[in-house]
């Protein structure tokens, strides 16, 4: 359960981890793919003011040794898309269609997740024809898994970009997104192709890139090849809410790419994925929460817990362990999680019937892939009382039972009366002996008419010489 209430940070836990070897999990990936341009093309030309503008970004990973696999376009987006140029050396439709293979997009949908292709100047969704204006379906891959017997790509997941949503949050989990071939750079006489691309992106892009930086979402731009003259080195790189900002100077194709996508979201490796190094270097600390305090207050015999995180990266839930001497805990409570969130979030917890004495408490934050790191460790001590007291019945009025709490500060007997308007007794309770602590019992008045009534309790010490007495009214509304 989820409040929303100013507390004071009595206790600050910072966690600090490391990106090495994790994997982040994003809640939607936007790639877009241009054509035919070498790193040095794009690099550093005030042909392209916005993309040079975004490799400043504090949230920006550069991959300087990134390269397409072949020449021309068309077994590139393949084996971005499926690990595999699938015998297609050209761009001709190909000769054997559709493919009966593993692919991106098919995985993903099998694993539960989305994906759409967005082609900019496709004419219907699932358009499977060569060209229309200047839509190319050679930059289209996942058209040619459509029909597919074991892996079919359904024909809702290729689609026109008019159909890509203006509300971000009913994005796929990934997307591919292919400007037309006057947009993406393939098109036209340099430097005029590249400005034209370049602001197509930041028309088309800009509004998603920024949203993504704190939607823990995430944006690639790539090309399919370099302009054969560069040993097909070409631009990568990443925008996005969770990405360590830096040049990368590791050695990837599109191989690695595919296969960073599949870790991400736990997928099988298609082709020749399934030996790539995976790209698992470029992230931010993805621990499943972290933490901006965790505090906990003494009320009685209730012990309320509270802990507010920063951020919540796959995260199922908090278990909550109590433990009497800091060494072993018990389960003692769970709630749940908030999934993915890039914003504070409170958290309260109430460990009732709690007996005098220190306890420990700690949380156990764990993902939804069963792994956890623990919080530190808070103590709270659950004082004796310090006198006698009666407490108001809750729920008052009541229907039919209600519970009548109470304190005692030292070792005593304890009763308790019931009794109607006209002072006739119509309950009874004996309590017996109490050690110091906190109790309740539960009054129940089904046999009772509506009315009002009044308990009375009577505290005497073991020595007999010390008697308190106390009243209070409660009603009866049936």
């Amino acid at each position: 359960m989820i409040i929303k209430f100013n507390i004071s940070l009595l206790m600050m836990i910072m966690l600090t981890g490391i990106s090495s070897g994790q994997m982040w999990r994003p809640d939607h990936v936007v790639i877009v793919i241009e054509e035919n341009h070498a790193y040095k093309q794009i690099v550093g030309s005030t042909a392209a003011p916005y993309i040079n503008s975004l490799l400043q970004d504090s949230t920006s990973a550069l991959f300087t040794q990134s390269y397409g696999l072949a020449h021309p376009s068309q077994p590139n987006y393949l084996m971005f898309f499926s690990g595999s140029n699938q015998g297609v050396i050209n761009d001709n439709f190909p000769a054997v269609n559709p493919f009966n293979t593993s692919n991106l997009g098919t995985s993903l949908i099998n694993a539960g997740f989305t994906f759409t292709g967005y082609s900019e100047e496709l004419p219907s969704v699932g358009f499977n024809g060569t060209t229309s204006g200047n839509y190319a379906r050679k930059h289209n891959p996942w058209a040619d898994w459509q029909g597919s017997v074991s892996y079919p790509i359904p024909l809702a997941s290729n689609q026109p970009l008019t159909a890509f949503p203006s509300d971000y949050s009913t994005l796929p989990s990934v997307c591919i997104v292919i400007p037309n071939q006057n947009n993406d750079m393939h098109n036209g006489t340099d430097p005029a192709t590249i400005t034209i691309g370049d602001t197509w992106l930041q028309n088309h892009l800009d509004v998603y890139i920024q949203w993504a930086k704190t939607h823990n979402s995430l944006f690639i731009l790539t090309f399919d090849e370099d302009n054969s003259a560069n040993q097909n080195r070409i631009l990568t790189f990443f925008e996005g809410a969770m990405v360590k900002p830096g040049t990368y100077a590791q050695n990837n194709s599109h191989y690695n790419f595919l296969r960073m996508l599949e870790d991400m979201y736990s997928l099988p490796y298609s082709g020749a994925s399934g030996t790539a190094v995976p790209i698992d270097y470029c992230w931010q600390s993805i621990l499943p929460v972290e933490l901006a305090s965790f505090t906990s207050i003494s009320g009685g015999k209730e012990i309320i817990l509270n802990w507010e995180t920063k951020t919540e990266l796959n995260s199922e839930k908090f278990i909550i362990e109590r433990s009497s001497d800091n060494k072993n805990f018990q389960i003692c409570g769970e709630v749940r999680g908030q999934g993915s969130s890039l914003s504070s979030s409170l958290y309260t917890y109430t460990d009732k019937n709690v007996e005098p004495g220190i306890y420990y408490y700690r949380l156990k934050m764990t993902d939804m892939d069963g792994t956890y790191k623990y919080s530190n460790v808070t103590e709270v001590k659950v004082e004796i009382p310090g006198r006698w007291l009666l407490s108001q019945n809750y729920p008052n009025p009541f229907n039919p039972t209600t519970l009548i709490a109470y304190s005692v500060s030292y070792e005593s007997r304890v009763g308790l009366k019931i009794f109607n308007s006209l002072g006739e007794k119509v309950g009874e309770f004996d309590e017996g002996m109490r050690e110091p602590g906190y109790y309740e019992l539960k009054f129940n008045g089904a046999g009772l008419p509506s009315g009002v009534y009044y308990y009375r309790m009577k505290v005497i010490s073991m020595d007999g010489k010390e008697a308190i007495s106390t009243v209070k009214k409660m009603v009866l509304i049936k």
